[in-house]
């Protein structure tokens, strides 16, 4: 799929059962278009190879973050692949039924986007000082990821929403590292 073709409001059903090959031309688009005066000083490989892990764990946790609402609105963004190892479909998260199945589909993105925060946090030290910006988004995925280990939690009807003061802290904190 060419990058011009992928616009976020486009987006519904057609998440391409692989998701790495998607969500990095998703996320260098969407950070070249709102990054765009930081970003557009760092060489074009540099930037490529170091803001795909940021990207990654911010759209994954993203992702999760909004799948009530999502799957309220029939939309499901879950990969094809993650639901097929869960023996899941589409259909399976659409009934909105937080089965063992479903918890465990969940728990392993969950873990993929707490390796890509891990890889990127290992890249960021060889980060220009140009993109050290679009690493600070960095900050808001851990916590998100946290209330959803909590227990009790229920993926169709537990709002996941970090307080503005706390996003705001842990931003301030990663700037100061």
């Amino acid at each position: 799929m060419p990058l011009e073709e992928v616009e976020a409001n486009n987006l519904n059903y057609h998440v391409p059962s692989e998701i790495r090959g998607y969500w990095p031309r998703f996320v260098a688009k969407a950070l070249a278009e709102n990054l765009g005066p930081i970003l557009i000083f760092a060489s074009i490989l540099l930037m490529s190879f170091q803001v795909v892990a940021p990207g990654m764990a911010l759209g994954i946790a993203s992702l999760l973050r909004d799948l009530a609402r999502d799957s309220t609105g029939g939309r499901c963004y879950m990969p094809g692949d993650v639901l097929a190892r869960h023996g899941l479909a589409v259909a399976d998260v659409l009934e909105r039924s937080p089965s063992p199945a479903v918890l465990a589909a969940l728990a392993e993105m969950r873990g993929l986007a707490r390796r890509h925060v891990a890889q990127a946090r290992q890249g960021r030290g060889d980060a220009a000082a140009v993109i050290a910006q679009a690493f600070l988004g960095l900050a808001l995925v851990e916590p998100v990821l946290r209330r959803m280990d909590r227990s009790g939690y229920d993926p169709f009807r537990t709002i996941i929403d970090v307080p503005q003061w706390r996003r705001q802290w842990a931003i301030w904190r990663a700037a100061r590292k």
